[in-house]
Order: structure tokens, then C-alpha cells, then sequence
């Protein structure tokens, strides 16, 4: 870990030029620098509530506005985001190549790299997730109201898992497992916490340009979203998931069923970038898209590609919902995982009414992913045991 965060600072935090989102992302924090006030919170020119640019702007106002100073808080959160995500792992996961497995490939993700060391709001926000992960698998009712409470204020789309979680109790107490009042609570009012911010907003954002462009974007039913973070379910968590599908007992009806139709549906709605996206001068929608566009151009072979990723999305998706709601359903299987696939469903509803296509957003679902692909995996242990002694008496 020490190794990985040196890495990181010498050639992000130090070397890497300022990119992307993090120039106007820098500005509002160095804007919070200099005047960290009641006003600044009330106005300021971003989309997102404001607790990521309170503490960037607190520690770039006590150590120096300099964008590679600025980018150490990135590191800070970084370190610790990885911290509690291995301990979660290991909590839950039994098998130790599973869970050290699983934890290189969140370290290695390109996006997770980005957060580690550049001044992006994402990485605050998938500490503050795995911190509501951990809360939720120890039904710790005090910390799910603070990171419940500081999601929030991180990002307003973290309500997402906020809600999943609130109907992950409710199902509990559904199938006579008893009501968690306190979780339910904790949950409620730690949702609560925003309100007196929102009305003071009037409204779900700070008054700025970027409210102002938002309010002029249709709210509108995004199809095309669906394909690039079904994609993500297989792309980001290679080579794992390719394992798991090679190995998965699929019958041919479902995979004829699941082949129709991503390929109807990637017909009628392909991989692409939203109009706002193309407007500001983006024609892709993360770094998968745009390595493969790279390669092979915007071309049948790109989509073929994309398309291809997407179906082994689905298969993948379709084994959680196997695996983590229907054959599991009784009265007293509602575990952790059946949380899990639930915030992953809302997730996905979700971003297809975002007028924003980009696959970093997967990120704050990626522990979730990674946790049901390692549940997944260590059920299928004792199957690839037995074919390893098959395998070793035939050689005998």
C-alpha cells in the first residue's frame, strides 16, 4: 500500500498535468480557500453539494493553494478508501486469493489510480461509500447516520445507496426477520441532514453557471446508458469476470435469451455520448471507450467490441440476480449481497435518467461489484476442486 500511494504521488500528484474536470474543480476549491463562508456555500459554480470542496479548500487555505498540494488530499482519501475497502474484503470474503485478488484489481482500476492522486470529487465520496458498506454489513446504526449524513453532502446522487439500503431493511423485516428501527432511522435522518441546505438552496444545487445550465437540459429517459455501465460489470472487473462466466452453469436458453436481448437492445440504443458530452467536446464516454476508439476507430469493430463487453455485462449481471435473489429467495436469505445487488438495480435505473454517459460514475458501485464477483467466485471452489483431482487421476 505505502508503495502503491509513492507511485502515485511521483507520477500523478507531482508529473501529471492538470486535466479534465479538475481545472474548474481546482477553482471552486481554491474559491473556498480564500473565502470559506456561509455565502461561498450558498454560491458556488458546481452541481454537487459541497463538503468535498470545504475540506480541499480547509486544507489548501492551512498548506498553500498549489495544485501538487492541493492533489495530497486526493492521496489522504486515497489511502484510506483502500484501507477500509481490503478490510471489508476480508471481512466478508473467506478465501485469501479471492480478496487480495479482488483488491489489486480495484487498486489497479484506472479510475481509482486518477482519484488516488488528482483533485476529483469521486474519491470522497467512494470513501464515505465504503465506509456505508461496512455500516450496513455490521448493522452499525451511529455510523451508517454519519456516512449516511456525509454522503449527502458529498454528492446528492449518493442517496442512491442511502435508499438501498432503507429497502434492504424493509425486505428484512418483510420476511419475519424483525424491523431494525435504529438502522431505518439512521438512514432516515441521516438523509434528513441536506434538507436545511436544500432550502436554503432553493433547490437540489448551489445557484451558479453549471445550476443554470442544468435547469436548460430536458429531463429525458438516457437508453444508451444502460450498455456502458452493464459494460463496466465486465471490463472493470477483468480477469475475474471472465472466470466466473467461463465457469458458470448457463443453460442455452438463457444464454439464446440473454443474447437476443442485448443484441436487440444495443440496436436500437449503441454506446454513446450524451449531446451534452458532445457539446463540451467529448466523443466518448470513459476510458474503455476511448482506448477502444483509439484502436479501431468509430467503426462496426468498435461497437462489436463494445457490444461483446456489454453481453458478458449481462451475463454477469444476470448470475447476481440468479445467484443473490432468485436462488437464494427464502425467509432468511436476505444477506449483505442481496443488499448489494439492490443499490447495483437502483444504480442503473438511476443513470439512465442522467443526462451524464460516463463510466467513472461505475466506480461508486465498483465495491459492490467486486464483493458479489468474490461471493460468486468462492461458490465455485469446491466445483474447480473437483475438476482439479478429475484432472490430476486422468493424468495418474
Amino acid at each position: 500500500m505505502i508503495l502503491y500511494e509513492l507511485l502515485c504521488y511521483f507520477f500523478i500528484v507531482l508529473k501529471k498535468p492538470i486535466t479534465g474536470d479538475e481545472h474548474h474543480f481546482y477553482e471552486t476549491i481554491v474559491n473556498f480557500s480564500k473565502n470559506l463562508t456561509w455565502g461561498t456555500i450558498l454560491s458556488y459554480d458546481e452541481l454537487i453539494t459541497p463538503l468535498t470542496f470545504i475540506i480541499y479548500g480547509w486544507f489548501a487555505k492551512t498548506f498553500g493553494t498549489d495544485l501538487h498540494t492541493v492533489r495530497i488530499v486526493s492521496l489522504i482519501i486515497g489511502f484510506f478508501t483502500h484501507t477500509f475497502f481490503f478490510v471489508l474484503l476480508k471481512n466478508i470474503l473467506r478465501q485469501p486469493f479471492i480478496y487480495w485478488g479482488l483488491f489489486i484489481i480495484w487498486l489497479l482500476n484506472p479510475y481509482i489510480v486518477g482519484f488516488n492522486g488528482l483533485v476529483f470529487t469521486d474519491g470522497l465520496s467512494n470513501l464515505l461509500i465504503v465506509g456505508f458498506l461496512f455500516a450496513v454489513y455490521k448493522n452499525h446504526y451511529m455510523l451508517a447516520f454519519l456516512a449516511a449524513s456525509l454522503l449527502i453532502y458529498t454528492r446528492q446522487y449518493n442517496i442512491l445507496i442511502v435508499g438501498a439500503a432503507g429497502i434492504y431493511y424493509l425486505l428484512l423485516a418483510s420476511k419475519d426477520q424483525g424491523l431494525n428501527l435504529k438502522m431505518l432511522l439512521s438512514l432516515a435522518l441521516g438523509s434528513a441532514t441536506i434538507i436545511p441546505l436544500f432550502i436554503m438552496w432553493r433547490g437540489f444545487s448551489p445557484v451558479g453557471a453549471m445550476s443554470e445550465k442544468l435547469t436548460a437540459v430536458p429531463f429525458i429517459f438516457y437508453a444508451e446508458s444502460l450498455p456502458v455501465y452493464i459494460y463496466c460489470i465486465f471490463i472493470f472487473v477483468l480477469p475475474i469476470s471472465g472466470f466466473i462466466i467461463w465457469h458458470s452453469k448457463i443453460s442455452k436458453k438463457e444464454w439464446y435469451f440473454i443474447i437476443i436481448f442485448t443484441l436487440f437492445y444495443y440496436n436500437l440504443f449503441p454506446v454513446a455520448p450524451s449531446f451534452i458530452a458532445v457539446q463540451d467536446g467529448f466523443h466518448t464516454v470513459g476510458l474503455f471507450d476511448k482506448l477502444v476508439t483509439l484502436i479501431f476507430g468509430n467503426n462496426i469493430v468498435k461497437h462489436l467490441l463494445l457490444y461483446l463487453s456489454f453481453l458478458f455485462g449481462s451475463v454477469l449481471f444476470y448470475l447476481f440476480v440468479k445467484e443473490f435473489f432468485l436462488r437464494r429467495y427464502n425467509l432468511k436469505s436476505l444477506d449483505f449481497h442481496r443488499f448489494s445487488l439492490i443499490y447495483l438495480i437502483i444504480f442503473l435505473a438511476a443513470m439512465m435518467v442522467n443526462f451524464q454517459i460516463w463510466e467513472k460514475y461505475f466506480t461508486q458501485v465498483l465495491p459492490v461489484v467486486l464483493i458479489m464477483s468474490g461471493k460468486l467466485l468462492e461458490q465455485k471452489l469446491p466445483q474447480l476442486s473437483d475438476n482439479f483431482k478429475r484432472l490430476r487421476r486422468f493424468k495418474a
